[in-house]
C-alpha cells in the first residue's frame, strides 16, 4: 500500500482454507480504516512459502469482510 506501516490495520481471514491477513488503511479524513486488500499465504509445513497480495478494495464482500472499520475496532 506504500503507506507507513503504523497507518495500517491488518485482520486475521482466510482465503481457500489458507490464512491470508485483510489490510485496512487509515482514512485521515473520517478517522478510520478503508478496506486496501487482502494477502494469502501458502504454507508447507508450519512455514509461509508464499504470500500473493490483492491490492483490489472490491473485492472484500467476496470474502464477507467490512469495507471500512472504524477507528475503535
Amino acid at each position: 500500500a506504500d503507506g507507513p506501516p503504523e497507518k495500517t490495520r491488518l485482520v486475521p481471514a482466510r482465503s481457500n482454507r489458507q490464512p491470508a491477513t485483510a489490510a485496512y488503511i487509515a482514512d485521515p479524513e473520517d478517522g478510520g480504516y478503508q478496506f486496501y486488500g487482502l494477502m494469502v499465504f501458502s504454507m508447507e509445513g508450519d512455514a509461509i512459502s508464499a504470500i500473493t497480495g490483492f491490492p483490489d478494495s472490491d473485492i472484500s464482500n467476496y470474502f464477507d469482510l467490512p469495507s471500512w472499520l472504524s477507528a475503535d475496532d
